[in-house]
């Protein structure tokens, strides 16, 4: 079982045994790996069947095309649940998008610099090319009159690596006081003004959205590319995924604002992720699987090491599959598969994650060059996950947070 989750995660059997085996006596073997294959392979089988394969005889290349398939119906059904129109524009969906979300009743709130320090820090290092196109010779002027996320949309493309980097660093002066509790704001970059970051967003990354972790904003940009088909599949459960991990990191945030060299802490997340800050039996444990064990509906355990600075509500968390059922019913053969996929017959495997499905569907991708990265980096999520809800791993785990040291290294 574990070289076919092996198989799954695209990485060495040999490394990726003695990590199982390691976390399977250190637990008092209770099989983790086998039931979730075995889960995998009950869901996968249910779900080819679903789309019309038999379950017991199909090939990953069938699979595939059965699911892009079934990406093109639920697209066109979400179109019509958020009321867009035949030959509506990008803009005018992504504003569907967005309002959708808003009027959800997802929790959106989380703890981030405020925009008082976010409009002291633009001062000091101001965005000039996003000043140029907005026609403004004081920053002062341009912070007063501009919305917030808006302008940050602008600039992560615009003013470079060197601007980013520059501006990342100057949060070292940062202290919580800075912070505060707000909402998540998600903001549709207007196309007519923002013609020409579109041509910028294409070139690096040929999506059109962005967020920033400590800020809790999320930009849906203008696209060059005016395709269609897909747009919506893939945009909704994009920002979705993004308001987790701004929930994730804000957790994070709050949950550190008491130790010493909080602003330095802060760059550090920002610019290399440096979140690996617990081990298992020689695994590195990144807060995302910490915070999303406790975050869970089922999960009631908030422990003492987590107050008074986190609240149960700062670690609810909902896989992006669930919210999009509550949003469109239609949309539940999604539930439960983000960590779902098959290595049947195909040298790397197949995804059912929606996001790596609405992702090949939306560009166009053969077989030959599916993604599915996030279906392996769910996964990897769940395996940790389960075996973090074992008792002699928790209280592991536990006593690692209560004298946290970052350990700065990768899982291999």
């Amino acid at each position: 079982m574990s070289n076919l989750l092996a198989n799954l995660l695209s990485t060495d059997q040999l490394k990726f045994n003695k990590v199982i085996d390691q976390l399977e006596k250190s637990s008092g073997n209770p099989s983790i790996d086998v039931r979730l294959m075995s889960e995998i392979i009950q869901l996968l089988r249910s779900k080819a069947q679903q789309t019309g394969l038999q379950p017991e005889d199909f090939t990953g290349k069938e699979l595939y095309y059965a699911l892009k398939e079934r990406a093109k119906v639920h697209d066109s059904h979400l179109d019509q649940r958020l009321g867009i129109r035949s030959g509506s524009k990008i803009e005018q969906k992504a504003i569907a998008v967005k309002s959708v979300i808003d009027k959800s009743k997802l929790n959106k709130s989380v703890w981030v610099v405020k925009k008082s320090a976010l409009k002291r820090l633009l001062q000091i290092n101001p965005p000039k090319r996003v000043m140029e196109i907005l026609n403004y010779s004081s920053v002062d002027s341009m912070i007063k009159r501009e919305n917030l996320v808006e302008i940050m949309g602008a600039a992560r493309f615009l003013e470079g690596e060197a601007w980013l980097s520059k501006f990342n660093k100057q949060y070292n002066k940062l202290s919580p006081l800075d912070f505060e509790t707000r909402k998540i704001e998600i903001f549709v970059m207007p196309s007519e003004r923002w013609s020409i970051l579109s041509q910028e967003v294409y070139r690096h990354q040929k999506y059109g959205f962005t967020h920033y972790k400590e800020l809790g904003f999320v930009s849906i940009l203008p696209s060059i590319d005016q395709n269609q088909n897909g747009y919506c599949l893939l945009t909704l459960p994009a920002i979705l995924h993004y308001i987790n991990e701004i929930r994730t990191y804000s957790a994070f945030f709050k949950l550190q604002q008491v130790r010493p060299g909080f602003g330095k802490l802060i760059v550090e997340t920002l610019n290399d992720d440096k979140l690996y800050i617990s081990e298992l039996s020689g695994s590195k444990i990144h807060w995302r699987i910490i915070q999303r064990h406790y975050g869970r509906p089922e999960n009631t355990v908030h422990p003492s090491i987590f107050q008074p600075q986190l609240q149960p509500e700062d670690l609810q968390w909902r896989r992006a599959s669930e919210t999009l059922y509550m949003i469109d019913p239609e949309l539940s053969y999604w539930r439960g598969l983000d960590y779902i996929g098959s290595s049947i017959r195909a040298s790397k495997p197949v995804s059912l994650n929606l996001l790596d499905v609405a992702m090949s569907y939306y560009f166009g991708l053969d077989f030959n060059n599916r993604i599915f990265s996030h279906m392996q980096a769910s996964l990897w999520n769940e395996l940790y996950i389960r075996y973090l809800g074992h008792e002699v791993f928790e209280s592991q785990m536990l006593s690692q947070l209560g004298g946290l040291s970052l350990n700065f290294s990768e899982i291999f």
